[in-house]
């Protein structure tokens, strides 16, 4: 399954790969995002606070290199209006 994942304002399709409890499971719902750019990140699964939670891992390189899905409400090319 591919899914949009946002980080620096910027929406990417990714695929979506989910664990549970360290191991990676089917599932097309999870609770939480977990952003992993070094391989060594992936540690942070066993964290206390994601333990018995569906957690999709994105990973950062390939969000870096997937295409940009262009905004249909123009949000990623908001410009902050300064009223006098």
């Amino acid at each position: 399954m591919i899914a949009p994942a946002t980080a620096f304002k910027s929406t990417r399709n990714v695929k979506v790969v989910v664990y549970l409890n360290g191991y990676e499971i089917k599932s097309d719902t999870w609770d939480v995002d977990f952003w992993v750019w070094r391989p060594e990140e992936m540690y942070g699964l066993m964290a206390s606070n994601l333990k018995d939670k569906k957690v999709r891992v994105i990973d950062g390189e390939k969000w870096r290199w997937s295409k940009e899905i262009p905004s249909a409400m123009g949000v990623n090319d908001v410009k902050a209006e300064v009223k006098k």
